[in-house]
């Protein structure tokens, strides 16, 4: 654990971060790395939740990347991705790729399992978007959005039962904020439409 929270704390100072920070950041200078640590959830489906429809900008939708296992894209598969609408429909915006295998964590202390994956088309039932949408509504009652941001809210499902894992702004630029989401994350900073200060959010 300890190898881990140094791996993490360090991240950061990786080139990858750098020029990210150099494209969204008015003041890149600013790092104030944490980490984060919860129990491991063996996961059968995880992903992220984003209160809005990134296609549309609209509000009151939901736009959902999952994939089994406990990795976003794991050995050449690509994620569901949906958008769950107010009226309660949903449109299809990516079927999942199902990758030939996924991880699954071990007990504590024996790391992870890389496993046979079962290839469920599509992952989310009706069972779990009722979840998604109720978790969702919570998020959005107890924390209402902040300077317009949408939520991204990173999640898994484990027998039946959904563990929220975090939740924190999105920030992407329009020209970025297409689907999927996973996969446009690095070219949001790129064409990021205004910098961030983060000397103004400090006391």
């Amino acid at each position: 654990i300890l190898h881990a929270v140094r791996e993490v704390w360090t991240s950061p100072f990786s080139e990858r971060s750098f020029r990210w920070r150099q494209a969204v950041l008015i003041n890149p200078e600013h790092v104030y790395p944490s980490v984060l640590l919860h129990r491991t959830v063996p996961s059968e489906i995880s992903g992220v939740v984003v209160t809005a429809d990134l296609e549309t900008g609209e509000q009151g939708a939901l736009t959902v990347s999952v994939s089994e296992g406990v990795a976003a894209v794991v050995d050449g598969g690509a994620p569901e991705t949906v958008v769950l609408l107010p009226d309660g429909g949903m449109r299809l915006m990516a079927s999942s790729r199902t990758a030939t295998r996924k991880v699954v964590p071990l007990p504590p202390g024996e790391g992870v399992e890389v496993t046979a994956a079962q290839g469920r088309d599509p992952l989310l039932g009706d069972v779990e978007t009722r979840a998604l949408r109720a978790v969702a509504a919570e998020v959005l009652a107890k924390m209402p959005p902040r300077d317009g941001l949408p939520w991204d809210i990173e999640l898994g499902f484990a027998k039946g039962t959904l563990y929220l894992m975090q939740i924190r702004p999105l920030r992407t630029s329009r020209a970025a904020g297409t689907h999927p989401y996973l996969r446009r994350l690095d070219e949001g900073a790129a064409l990021a439409a205004e910098k961030i200060d983060l000397a103004g959010l400090l006391p």
